[in-house]
């Protein structure tokens, strides 16, 4: 279950960060693109610590 959350973070979080840099905010663009990354991997922890 962690990873698919953590996938959907993942996917979630490029998505913003799309949607940010062709709106020409760049910087916040860049930001969550390379943001997605821990994104993904601190959902993954949280959801593994919940044992489900």
């Amino acid at each position: 279950m962690g990873l698919l959350v953590a996938l959907g973070v993942f996917v979630a979080a490029i998505v913003v960060g799309v949607v940010f840099f062709v709106t020409g905010h760049t910087v916040l663009g860049i930001i969550f693109l390379l943001a997605s990354l821990p994104f993904a991997l601190a959902s993954w922890v949280k959801w593994a610590d919940r044992g489900i």
